[in-house]
């Protein structure tokens, strides 16, 4: 996920690609979790991942902004508090 992140600047939380957006790898995940991979396998891939995550990194190779857009972000949070405060639920 995380060079998905650099190279796209998206979270794809679900993993099966039924909407056909986003990565298609539910069952190898399903298949670690299940012990399909040793843990030095998972270890030596996550070490190699690293190394190419920070090539990409020094190279910038990402689509990720350095600063998060505050201005959006406060605007987010002022929405949702409007949107709380504003519920008959509160």
């Amino acid at each position: 996920m995380g060079r998905e992140i650099m190279e796209t600047g998206k979270v794809h939380v679900w993993r099966n690609n039924t909407s056909g957006e986003g990565p298609c790898d539910r069952e190898e995940l399903l298949g670690i979790r299940n012990g399909v991979w040793s843990y030095d396998e998972l270890v030596e891939w996550a070490k190699t991942e690293d190394k190419g995550l920070q090539e990409m990194y020094k190279r910038r190779e990402y689509v990720v902004p350095k600063a998060p857009d505050r201005v959006a972000i406060n605007n987010l949070v002022i929405g949702l508090v409007e949107e709380v405060l504003g519920s008959s639920d509160v």
